[in-house]
């Protein structure tokens, strides 16, 4: 029993390491072999884990409604267990997966839920991860002020969790976290917007980086970025200068050969 056990924990991490490098194929591979095993041993808290994995693949691959199925009977077999921290993720995770489709209401309300568990349990890295969510719901829905308040208030949770876990284990604690609690910022505030929102770019950038400085991780986003942190920026080419032509003779000076055999450039 023991090694079925140890087998559906290391298949779910191989599936965990594919769906890093977005090979979401293998990924479902390896978390199905997975999955079968925890319910084959009755390991209902793993089943759970497993399927939300599962549905963070389908969410990836914009598999909606195959997302929210995996992800609700994860919620389901955590409330079922008591899982208390459990559920408050997978209720984070379907708000995630509402905001995807575009159903903003659903999502706030789903996020909120996620939120009062995860005070409630004293998960204060899920706190900050829901926090972030839902300002990405208020910034989706044109309400920015609203997004900006609770992206700072996702900072100051983050800013605590790190103090908390001092530098050597603010990289384990922080990791997930710093991906997602990190607005973008730039050398100069883009039209439109404000100082404030300026500022909570600039430290959420600030913040990652002296993390990784502490921790000796400095990521570079060599492998596939996480959901919340996804974009689809297309390179910016270099413009090739326009070539001056040489000047053509309006016709040839000798009797027998063409002209630009006979021209030559000054």
């Amino acid at each position: 029993m023991g090694d079925r056990v140890d087998e559906g924990v290391t298949l779910n991490n191989i599936g965990a390491v594919y769906y890093s490098q977005a090979r979401y194929a293998e990924a479902l591979e390896n978390y199905q072999q997975a999955l079968a095993i925890r319910r084959e041993v009755g390991d209902r808290v793993g089943e759970a884990a497993t399927l939300a994995n599962i549905g963070a693949v389908y969410r990836d691959q914009t598999r909606y409604a195959e997302a929210l199925d995996a992800s609700q009977q994860a919620l389901a077999i955590s409330r079922e267990v008591g899982d208390r921290a459990g559920e408050g993720t997978m209720l984070n995770n379907i708000g995630g997966v509402y905001r995807s489709q575009g159903r903003y209401a659903e999502a706030l309300d789903t996020l909120q839920q996620a939120l009062a568990i995860r005070r409630e349990v004293g998960d204060r890295a899920g706190e900050a991860i829901t926090l972030d969510n839902i300002g990405k719901v208020h910034h989706a829905q044109g309400r920015d002020d609203e997004a900006l308040t609770t992206y700072e208030q996702a900072m100051a949770v983050f800013d605590s969790v790190r103090a908390a876990a001092g530098s050597e284990a603010a990289g384990l604690v922080s990791s997930p976290v710093r991906r997602c609690v990190q607005p973008r910022g730039r050398a100069v505030p883009p039209p439109g917007q404000d100082d404030a929102a300026f500022f909570t770019g600039e430290r959420g950038r600030s913040r990652a980086f002296l993390d990784s400085l502490a921790t000796g991780s400095v990521e570079l986003w060599t492998t596939p970025r996480p959901a919340c942190w996804r974009a689809s920026r297309k390179p910016t080419l270099p413009v090739r200068p326009a070539r001056t032509p040489w000047p053509r003779p309006a016709a040839s000076t000798h009797p027998t050969l063409p002209w630009w055999r006979t021209w030559r450039r000054s």
